[in-house]
């Protein structure tokens, strides 16, 4: 069986799981899976090609490839435009700007001074470690969360020592208030 490097996928019984969301079988496993009337997807390979595959391909509509690697991974996610294009740095202000503003908080001008200075640390280091688009999409994850009336949980491990999942919305602690350091969760290395 093909040992594929363990950085991209992991191998569990007959198969060969593929981080990219793609599997490959031995030829005698495929064949095996059609004449148990099983359907075959686009994400399903094989090793290697023989004479029954090759068969199999001359009337499949969807023919079996070898899967040597990884897919190129595609980093929008497939989020809509508008997440795609937000000014991160401008939607962190405009939430920062909504919570000194909320009846519940009161805020001096000291705390929204340092919270100002903690959402521009926090930025740099998502910048830095190539976080963004992972910060894009848990902005859209919460939009939408918000919108279908979907309840999630409060806060969990090193990610509340974020102040910007904070206004995102990610969590419920504010970090900035509980001293917690946000390095706890954005470590380079």
């Amino acid at each position: 069986m093909l040992n594929p490097h363990s950085d991209n996928a992991s191998i569990l019984n007959d198969r060969i799981l593929w981080f990219d969301g793609d599997s490959s079988f031995e030829p005698d496993a495929i064949a095996d899976m059609v004449l148990n009337g099983l359907k075959i997807s686009k994400n399903v390979h094989v090793h290697d090609i023989n004479s029954d595959v090759e068969e199999y391909n001359k009337i499949a509509a969807v023919p079996l490839g070898i899967k040597r690697g990884l897919k190129q991974f595609d980093p929008s996610w497939k989020l809509p435009k508008e997440f795609l294009e937000m000014d991160i740095e401008k939607y962190l202000f405009d939430r920062l700007d909504h919570v000194c503003r909320n009846v519940d908080v009161d805020l001096t001008e000291a705390e929204i001074y340092e919270r100002f200075r903690r959402i521009a640390a926090e930025l740099a280091q998502f910048e830095e470690l190539n976080l963004i688009m992972l910060l894009r999409t848990c902005i859209y994850i919460v939009d939408t969360f918000r919108k279908g009336s979907v309840v999630w949980g409060v806060g969990r491990g090193s990610s509340c020592a974020s102040y910007i999942l904070y206004l995102v919305g990610t969590h419920d602690i504010d970090s900035v208030k509980y001293e917690l350091d946000y390095t706890e969760f954005l470590r380079i290395g």
